[in-house]
This record gives structure tokens, sequence and C-alpha cells, in this order.
């Protein structure tokens, strides 16, 4: 977000000025005492940020853990065509609105225009997040879009305007239902899921009556073995940690996701699963169907482990000493 913020501003700045040193470009509108007045308030809205900024910036450079997670949180962009189809619908109205806003009010239009042509270069930038600087483009492109409809619907139409496109969307305005499947998409797709319940969004009753056990008998510090997809949910039940959840968020994901692999396997030797719980300190261990896919092994036949729960299919076992937990 600081990054967008940052730059968007910043080429908002640069674009005024160069709109009013420009004699090609008409920016009578504003004089030079307005646009030092619009650069100051720029540099002060950058600046009241920064010491936050500096902090997030030292801590995701030096913490382990928010490295760690800076290192996994990989967003990348999708190809171009992906976003052109994502936006085509509103971008001929935007270019429009663009052009008229420009042309009549370019103090109102240079911001927008800065925001969304700064936004194809943010999200191919080689940053780690690259999808997220995306965000928040919509306010952009429907403000400029809503320009062009004023323009359509109150018949200022110029040389521009009387194209082919703007005639048959002003006198065909039922073409806009095409912008409806989105969301008849996402209707559908809940009924759906409501009409047969699955997970992840739903989770079976013996499921969340483990979870509430280990909310109840754990501590909150203690770290439970599970697969990922248990310990996906486990936390927003119980105050616990798991070894694997949520993907940026487990440290190591890849290694740990492999070892949690190891300890489920038949043919794992005893001797390996407990190196594998001494080096992640796991106190409890979580066997149910998604555990049971994960390999063979049965922990009953493990005599360091005890049984503390089961029921409907749902086990729980905690480690009977704490020789094989790192202190």
């Amino acid at each position: 977000t600081a990054i967008v913020f940052g730059t968007v501003l910043g080429l908002h700045a640069l674009s005024l000025i160069i709109c009013k040193v420009s004699k090609r470009i008409p920016f009578d509108i504003l004089d030079w005492d307005d646009v030092k007045s619009t650069i100051r308030l720029i540099v002060l809205a950058l600046i009241l940020p920064l010491p936050f900024l500096l902090y997030n910036f030292y801590s995701f450079t030096f913490d382990p853990f928010l490295k760690a997670w800076m290192d996994q949180n990989i967003i990348t962009s999708p190809p171009p065509l992906n976003y052109l189809l994502s936006y085509l619908l509103v971008l001929p109205f935007a270019v429009i609105g663009s052009y008229y806003l420009l042309r009549n009010s370019p103090w109102k239009g240079l911001l927008l225009v800065a925001w969304v042509i700064t936004i194809p270069i943010l999200i191919y930038t080689p940053f780690y997040m690259q999808r997220r600087l995306i965000e928040g483009l919509w306010v952009a492109l429907i403000a400029l879009a809503m320009v062009a409809m004023e323009h359509i619907r109150g018949g200022k139409l110029d040389r521009l305007g009387n194209s082919l496109l703007l005639r048959i969307l002003a006198k065909h305005q039922f073409l806009f239902v095409l912008a409806f499947p989105t969301t008849i998409i996402l209707l559908i797709g809940g009924l759906l899921i409501v009409q047969n319940p699955s997970q992840p969004i739903f989770r079976t009753r013996g499921e969340i009556v483990a979870f509430q056990y280990l909310e109840s008998k754990a501590e909150s510090l203690d770290i439970v073995l599970s697969s990922y997809e248990t310990g996906n949910a486990l936390p927003a039940w119980a105050h616990v940690r798991v070894v694997v959840g949520h993907g940026p968020l487990s440290v190591g994901f890849v290694d740990s996701i492999n070892q949690v692999k190891t300890m489920y396997h038949q043919d794992s030797t005893d001797n390996i699963r407990q190196e594998i719980l001494s080096n992640l300190n796991v106190r409890y261990i979580f066997w149910g169907p998604a555990e049971r896919a994960l390999g063979g092994w049965d922990p009953h036949e493990a005599s360091y482990l005890f049984e503390v729960y089961e029921t409907d299919g749902y086990s729980i076992f905690e480690l009977t000493s704490e020789d094989y937990l790192i202190e």
C-alpha cells in the first residue's frame, strides 16, 4: 500500500510540474502557488507515515520470523491478458473519461490518470507481492468511467464521443448486463456450497469437538503436529501452535510439511519420528482422516505416545515424557 501510495502521489506531483512548464499543454487553471502548495501537501503526506514504514522495513529485514514470512509470501501477477480480460468492460469508458477530464478539468483528472498509468508498471516490478499493488485501482477506473457516462447520458458527445463504440453503448445500455456474470457466479457458487457441505468451508462435528478438547486441555504455547488441512483450521478453535497451517505463516513451510509427511508415513522408524518431535518441540499429535491419508502409521503403536482423546474417528496423542522435548 505504501508503494502504491508513494508512487501515485509522486507521479501526480511530477505530472503537475510537467503540465505547468509545458507550453503544449494548457494548464492556466492552476498557478504556481497552487502547484507548490499541492506538492507540499504530498510531501507531508509521505513524511507522516515514514517512521512506521521505516519500522516495518527494519522488522521485515532483521526479524527472522517476519523475514521468513516475506520469503514465503510470494504473490506474483498473472499474465497481462488476465488483467485485460478482467477490466475489459470498464477500460474503454475509463479511457474516454480520462480524455474528457483532462481536457475540461485537468486539475481533477491528473491524479486519477496518474494512478491508472502507474499500476501496469507496479504490478510487474520485481517485487514479491506484485498482485497486491493493483488493489484500489477500481476506485480510479470507476471514477473515470463515470465521467464518460455523464457525457453519454447528457448527450455531450463530440467527435470522439460520436464514435461507433459510444453510439452503440449510448443507445443500447442493456449491454451493461455483461457486467453481471461475476455477481451471478458468486451467488450460484454460494448456493452450491450450502447444498453440498464440505471442507474447508464446513468442518465435521467430530473434528470440532476434538479441537475444543485441545482448547480446554492444551497450554497456549503447546505445539500440535497434524496435517496441513487440520493445522490450517485448528488455531481458530484452540489457542495452540501448529507445525504447518497457513502457508506463508508457517516458517520453513516446505521443510515442515515434509517432516509431517515423514511422521505419518508407515515406513518411517520410531527414531526418525522421535527426532522430528524433538526438533519441532511437539506436545500433541492429531490423528484424523486427513492424517491417515498421509500414511499408514498408527500412533497407538508408539510407546512414547499416550492417547488422551478419541471419538468419531479423531484421536489426540500426548507425549508420555518430556525427554523428547527441547526446553
